[in-house]
């Protein structure tokens, strides 16, 4: 005979924890400890667990890979290296291997790839194109606005409007009445930044204060990026700055300090995308998308359309958060 096969309820009855947390664990979604994912995978590894995905994987002989596409833009930022590291893990605990795709297509191209994630992508990005026409299973990581969007399999989404609201009332209560937006340039900005621009015209309608709004083009040299940002933080009356996205809090915030302002008292500065050390500091009003537990999301949606899920699919990832300055 042979062995029988380990479960997730014999995991749980091994750390007296419920099936459905390690469920949670083992697929990357939910809320738990980073000392009860390490209970629950060493667990896992101790007695034998081989998640039903990995099996299926091998009954469907799957290629055991899934691929991953950052526009050349925005690879430099940290969120989309953490969402990456993220998207690796969930691919490991899934038994595949993740793949970073290069950002130019060179004509047809097949994909050797179960299915791909592409995140933040433009309208007109040749790369999504390419992998929707080879017949790809795609989830894109925020909503894609180009031709053949109706071919895209599933859509993980942050609640980034409801997070951004937060931001806007609470600088509205702390009495700021010129908050002034840097935004992503336009021609190269994903949905969620032309959504964000807009969503922040709305608030200052709403709230009869005037928008003032900056777009940062990706690509600006230092030299020009430096007198932009001065001439951004010396705006009259302005007593908020809101940073779309990231790369331009910290530029910021050392310009108001070297002119004697302090965030949190006659200025508040906000992070609508921040980093690790933002999303910590107390100075900042800080969304914190939780990029590794994104990554693994998304993972975990493409990874149950492989399982034959009806696509599409359409998933919220509730795990970002707003945190409030402490001062």
């Amino acid at each position: 005979m042979s062995p029988r096969r380990v479960t997730i309820v014999d995991i749980a009855r091994e750390l007296g924890i419920s099936k459905s947390t390690v469920a949670n664990v083992l697929n990357g979604t939910g809320r738990f400890s980073a000392e009860t994912d390490s209970q629950v995978h060493g667990a896992a590894q101790r007695l034998g667990y081989v998640s039903n995905r990995a099996a299926r994987s091998l009954r469907a002989s799957r290629i055991g890979a899934i691929g991953l596409y950052v526009p050349r833009s925005v690879r430099n930022l940290s969120f989309y290296m953490e969402f990456a590291f993220g998207a690796a893990t969930g691919a490991e605990r899934s038994g595949a291997d993740l793949m970073l795709f290069s950002p130019e297509p060179r004509g047809p191209r097949g994909f050797q790839v179960d299915g791909a994630l592409v995140i933040d992508p433009e309208p007109a990005d040749p790369m999504v194109q390419a992998l929707l026409d080879a017949g790809v299973t795609v989830v894109s990581v925020g909503e894609f606005h180009g031709a053949g969007r109706e071919r895209i399999a599933g859509t993980l989404q942050a609640r980034h409007r409801d997070l951004q609201r937060e931001v806007f009332q609470d600088l509205l209560r702390r009495g700021r009445r010129t908050p002034v937006f840097l935004g992503i340039d336009h021609h190269h900005a994903p949905s969620w930044g032309l959504d964000t621009a807009e969503n922040y015209r709305q608030w200052c309608r709403e709230a009869g204060l005037e928008s003032v709004l900056y777009e940062l083009p990706l690509d600006l040299e230092q030299d020009g990026l430096d007198r932009l940002l001065d001439r951004i933080v010396e705006t009259p009356g302005a007593d908020a700055f809101i940073c779309a996205g990231q790369g331009y809090t910290r530029p910021v915030l050392e310009r108001l300090l070297a002119a004697g302002r302090t965030p949190g008292s006659d200025v508040d500065l906000a992070s609508l995308a921040a980093s690790h050390d933002e999303s910590e500091s107390g100075e900042l009003a800080a969304i914190d998308l939780k990029p590794h537990a994104y990554g693994m999301a998304a993972v975990a949606l493409l990874g149950d359309l492989l399982d034959g899920v009806q696509a599409p699919v359409h998933r919220w990832f509730d795990d970002a958060e707003y945190r409030p300055p402490s001062t």
